[in-house]
């Protein structure tokens, strides 16, 4: 049946069909495509018809639209630095200190600014470099798109810390917005001092402030650290300077006041050695801010070896030992709980297992830059030029240059660091007016034996390590003519020991305590307690190739290694500083209470250990 129609002249409703007296049997075309009104005549025309699913469509597209929605809020607070949600309770001070970004307190904005690089940054193997010898030091230079290198973003937060890094942007954005930022530097090094003197003895308002004046840099760094792959090109000329890190160590002290700020203002409850632990037992906000301001400094270590030199990787192990060196400290906190013991663990296992060796790399980066040297001095290509000996003042700025009458013997014994400059830059100018293109060849021979031997022994342990270093020094002063002393090898060996010994160390440390969270007597021995955290061994101590020792007196735990001298001083002895011809034990100490047991503990048989 034909619906009704209302005739839109007369308001007349109808159905269409063929009118009663029509005379024709068959309607016209005419009449197939018109609709008249049979009370006023007037051609009815039908309104347009909307698609049979509207309804469908127009649901459909307004859940397509949430959804597009949610996803960007969604992905905005994905990208939020959470740093900005434990700093949510910061007081109006801090918030008004951490306003200005100091890099557009000129007023540049950030799209206007350059991305920054490093002076006589090199990203490419030069085409003279060779792959003859102990490895392929094209490896060093292995492509990574710039998109995804952290390096730029670290350069641009590392300003905020050291406002030398200015010169890593034209300058026309150095002054002066770099004044605001030299002048928190000046004043955050003064205290510093102040607290590595007597903590006590700080104004902690004005700390706090200061500190403050640094978030922004703190958000530069977790801003870089979205990207997984860090890359520092760099100057490859052997008395560049490393301003970057300069700066990260800068601000590896930063974050260990903020760690120290942090644990002072928390309001610790006590806890009874064996209890049941509840959700309210532990002020919120402290383990989980102290953990990641480590995390975020570790990274950062971390991120300075890929290509660094030997002076770069000391750099990074001296700023892992300013953040592990606050875990002994965290773990003796009484509100301290199982969970966070495990949290502190991984934390160090996955730093150690994600950190390139230090003394590899080292090793790497340090054979390019004496290949480079002995490049220059063979070709005078500029690399090594006569004022490019630049020290650094008292007051944390370049000296003049030095004259330019100055040899390339005078700038390499002063690289050195022999007693008597002047006659060690005379031997080594008057060889090298002798040297022909044969001599540099016998000098690069003599280098790529000497660095083959190195990382043979790359992977072996601490002592048949540092004889073979300190038997590479002795190769480089007899057997080439101006390479001797400008690596120092050992040292870096040294150094790697103990980082190594500290990593072993704090895991035992954090064994100790857990266990004491769970128990009210003292573990049988050490290896009972690290068997909690799932290790089926005691962690070796790389000084004396045995275990690490445990000890308890006067309510302490004590763990120790015997230390760079190989003698076991039950830790009577304490090295507290690195140095290689240091006597004594290196000491963990936390407090014991459950039990309150005397006497040294023997480790239990068991596999012998072969590393961490």
């Amino acid at each position: 049946m034909a619906r009704f129609v209302k005739c839109e002249q007369c308001s007349f409703r109808f159905r269409p069909g063929p009118l009663d007296n029509d005379e024709s049997e068959q309607p016209s075309v005419a009449q197939e495509s018109e609709i008249r009104c049979p009370r006023c005549d007037t051609v009815h025309v039908e309104p347009e018809v909307p698609p049979r699913y509207w309804r469908l469509y127009c649901a459909v597209g307004l859940a397509a639209g949430c959804l597009v929605a949610g996803g960007m809020l969604l992905s905005s607070w994905l990208a939020a630095d959470p740093q900005l949600k434990v700093d949510a309770g910061s007081t109006a001070t801090d918030r008004a200190a951490s306003s200005t970004d100091p890099m557009t307190e000129s007023g540049v904005s950030n799209e206007d600014r350059p991305e920054p690089s490093l002076p006589g940054a090199v990203s490419a193997a030069p085409q003279w470099l060779d792959t003859a010898g102990p490895f392929n030091p094209h490896d060093l230079f292995a492509p990574l798109e710039p998109e995804r290198n952290a390096a730029p973003l670290y350069l641009d937060a590392l300003i905020g810390f050291s406002p030398e890094l200015a010169v890593c942007y034209p300058e026309d954005f150095r002054e002066p917005s770099m004044s605001k930022a030299r002048e928190r530097s000046q004043e955050f090094v003064s205290l510093f001092r102040q607290w590595k003197a007597n903590p006590n003895s700080v104004d902690f308002t004005t700390l706090d402030v200061c500190l403050a004046g640094y978030r922004d840099s703190f958000d530069g760094l977790t801003k870089a650290q979205r990207r997984l792959r860090c890359v520092f090109d760099s100057d490859q000329n052997l008395f560049a300077e490393q301003r970057h890190v300069n700066a990260a160590r800068e601000a590896a002290n930063v974050a260990s006041l903020r760690i120290h700020l942090a644990m002072r203002d928390s309001r610790p409850t006590g806890r009874k050695v064996g209890a049941v632990e509840t959700p309210d037992a532990v002020p919120p906000a402290v383990v989980e801010k102290c953990l990641m301001e480590m995390e975020r400094i570790l990274r950062l270590s971390r991120d300075l070896r890929p290509r660094g030199r030997i002076e770069t990787q000391q750099a990074s192990l001296a700023i892992d030992q300013t953040m592990l060196g606050v875990v002994p400290e965290l773990v003796a906190r009484p509100e301290l709980t199982v969970a966070d013991c495990d949290r502190i663990t991984q934390l160090i296992t996955r730093h150690r297992a994600e950190a390139m060796s230090p003394f590899v790399e080292g090793l790497r980066a340090e054979y390019l830059l004496l290949r480079t040297l002995l490049q220059d001095l063979r070709s005078g290509t500029g690399l090594l030029p006569e004022n490019r000996l630049a020290n650094e003042g008292d007051d944390g700025g370049p000296q003049p240059p030095v004259d330019d009458s100055v040899s390339a013997g005078y700038l390499l014994a002063s690289k050195a660091g022999v007693d008597i400059v002047t006659a060690r830059a005379a031997e080594i100018d008057a060889s090298l007016g002798k040297f022909l293109a044969e001599d540099f060849e016998a000098e690069r021979d003599t280098l790529d034996a000497i660095w083959t031997e190195l990382f043979k022994v790359s992977s072996s342990s601490a002592d048949i390590r540092r004889e073979a270093t300190s038997d590479a020094e002795k190769k480089l002063l007899t057997d080439t003519a101006f390479l001797g002393a400008l690596s120092k090898i050992t040292e870096l060996a040294d150094q790697t020991t103990w980082w190594e010994t500290t990593l072993n160390s704090l895991h035992c440390v954090l064994a100790i305590r857990r266990w004491e969270l769970e128990h009210t007597e003292p573990p049988p021995d050490l290896l009972t307690a690290v068997r909690r955290l799932g290790v089926s061994f005691v962690p070796v101590d790389p000084f004396g190739g045995g275990p690490l020792r445990l000890s308890f007196a006067n309510d302490e735990a004590m763990i120790y290694s015997v230390g760079p001298d190989g003698v076991d001083d039950a830790g009577s002895k304490v090295v507290t500083l690195f140095a290689p011809d240091a006597k004594g034990d290196i000491v963990f100490r936390i407090p014991y209470h459950a039990g309150s047991p005397t006497g040294q503990l023997k480790n239990a048989p068991g596999t012998a250990p072969a590393g961490f």
